[in-house]
């Protein structure tokens, strides 16, 4: 499944963004109908935890939500760490959720190993208990880093359920964190392969092979002043947000060219008028 699951995730939630998602949502009932949590959740908790589940639900492929959202939720549950046979379903709170995480080594506390699709997890004193010894009270999907001009200086950009949006609370929203806010408290990766180690595949569930790497088509040399930089966007466009930066002098390849905009590898897109054939 790899990279194209988490591409099929991403751009999902991508177009939930502006949807309604508070403590009663479609995406709680969705889960409900196909008992995805250990008892009913719409109407009965925050669905912060609970919007992230349901965009790696939707981003399953072999099988996928729309063919079969039977086999669809245990593959999704296996991403994240609930087995069948453990019938807990943990992953419906931030807290549970973390406890997971911890115990599969797939939770991280420096911002500087976080990853595209990870799982950020937000904290407060306020929160903590002996069933949430961090505080956690907020999570959502990092779909982006590097340099945020709203915030003039490098973060995360996140997408997240039951949050304020455009004046409205209750929503699904995308937001920026900088790296080094102390709210931030670590992220979670899910097991993007779909099955745990120790877990017995399905016959009739198989994962999608690896595809093959792109070849490089050209190499281009990066040209701005020295004291400025390139921003990668996450798409062809400039009102796509920033990912990371490149410098003068850099030297990427180009894996195709759209409208004046070059993809250097899976997700990042640079200006072409800035890059020069090597």
């Amino acid at each position: 499944m790899g990279s194209c699951w988490k591409q099929i995730a991403k751009d999902y939630l991508w177009a939930q963004v502006g949807e309604p998602c508070g403590k009663s949502s479609s995406y709680a009932r969705e889960m409900d109908a196909i008992h995805f949590y250990n008892y009913p959740k719409d109407g009965a908790a925050n669905s912060c935890a609970l919007f992230y589940d349901n965009a790696l639900l939707h981003s399953c492929t072999e099988p996928s939500y729309d063919d079969d959202p039977e086999g669809a939720k245990w593959t999704a549950l296996s991403a994240l760490y609930e087995p069948q046979s453990e019938g807990a379903n943990d992953c419906a709170g931030c807290a549970q959720k973390i406890r997971q995480f911890k115990k599969y080594g797939a939770w991280y506390e420096d911002t500087q190993d976080f990853c595209e699709l990870d799982e950020i997890f937000f904290g407060s004193p306020d929160y903590v208990s002996d069933i949430n010894p961090l505080g956690a009270y907020h999570t959502g999907a990092i779909v982006a880093w590097g340099y945020i001009e709203e915030l003039g200086k490098d973060g995360f950009t996140y997408i997240d359920g039951n949050s304020y949006y455009q004046g409205e609370s209750g929503m699904v929203g995308y937001h920026y964190v900088a790296y080094d806010d102390p709210k931030i408290i670590g992220a979670g990766r899910p097991n993007w392969d779909g099955w745990l180690p120790d877990e017995k595949k399905p016959d009739d569930i198989k994962p999608e092979p690896t595809p093959e790497p792109e070849p490089v088509v050209e190499k281009y040399e990066v040209c701005v002043d020295d004291d400025s930089w390139l921003n990668v966007r996450s798409g062809a466009g400039k009102s796509y947000p920033a990912i990371w930066k490149l410098y003068n002098g850099d030297v990427v390849p180009i894996f195709e060219i759209e409208d004046g905009w070059g993809r250097i590898d899976d997700y990042g897109w640079v200006c072409m008028e800035y890059m020069k054939k090597v």
